[in-house]
């Protein structure tokens, strides 16, 4: 275990870039509260950059979240908040009701990986 956890935070370290500043108190998570977030993950909207979709991280086994868990909880401790993890698409759609040959009938959406909205909501 001690072997992993030291392969885990070096790869933290090494995708980490920007500095995350809290000046309050985040409290590590759990593996229950991460597989009650990934349950409450809605499977329709897109992934982000990464690829990763929310029916992917809502299959993932028993291990895999445990090492998610160990993940987000070196970010936490570390407080560092994964530069990649910031990283949005921007997409475009168009408004109902609004016509497609204005540019007010459009709005942007920022789409982001699956773990930085699981991140989120932890913090």
């Amino acid at each position: 275990m001690d072997r992993d956890y030291e392969r885990c935070t070096d790869v933290i370290n090494k995708q980490v870039h920007t500095e995350y500043r809290n000046t309050t108190n985040v409290q590590e998570t759990t593996t229950e509260e991460l597989r009650n977030i990934i349950e409450s993950l809605t499977d329709r909207k897109e992934p982000g950059h990464d690829g990763i979709t929310k029916t992917a991280i809502k299959h993932l086994t028993l291990e895999a979240v445990d090492t998610l868990e160990e993940i987000i909880n070196v970010i936490i401790r570390h407080r560092y908040y994964p530069k990649t993890w910031k990283h949005a698409t921007i997409i475009i759609i168009h408004k109902s009701g609004k016509p497609k040959n204005k540019t007010d009938g459009y709005r942007p959406i920022s789409l982001l990986p699956g773990l930085s909205k699981i991140l989120e909501r932890v913090i």
